[in-house]
């Protein structure tokens, strides 16, 4: 049993909303509300993905990390995955890709609701190139870059 399990929604909310910071990785359970497609026949799928900010309206901005490079996609989008290490990673067991091409959203609600603790955190030269890489090289609009507090 984890120790979310003994906490009431409005507290992992709380909790949730002071604690999370730009940066953290987390493994969680997401379905095409968050924009992630399931493999086959399932339901949801379980990813990685980075927490790039939390909105004023609660909503928390976040970027996938992929096991491979999106083939389907315009060799454009292709060179937005930031190539990220297991060697700087463990917990990554092989190479990955973050993908800053889209950055997806997910309400504090269902983030709270599926509360687990971060599993680690982007190291900070790494956050300074997938920030720029959005601000610069993404077809993010600045609208969407400044409500994550990613630009001013």
């Amino acid at each position: 049993m984890a120790l979310s399990d003994f906490l009431t929604n409005e507290q992992k909310a709380k909790l949730i909303t002071t604690a999370i910071s730009p940066g953290e990785v987390y493994w969680m359970n997401l379905t095409p509300e968050e924009g992630v497609t399931p493999k086959e026949e399932d339901e949801n799928r379980d990813k990685f993905f980075v927490v790039m900010g939390l909105s004023d309206e609660q909503i928390v901005g976040f970027l996938l990390i992929n096991t491979h490079i999106n083939q389907n996609i315009t060799e454009e989008l292709q060179l937005l995955h930031y190539p990220v290490s297991e060697k700087k990673y463990p917990f990554l067991k092989k190479p990955r890709y973050i993908y800053c091409g889209e950055l997806k959203e997910i309400s504090r609600e269902k983030f709270t609701s599926m509360f687990s603790s971060p599993i680690d955190k982007i190291k900070e030269d790494d956050m300074e190139c997938i920030i720029q890489t959005l601000i610069k090289d993404s077809p993010i609009k600045p609208k969407i870059l400044k409500r994550f507090h990613l630009i001013l």
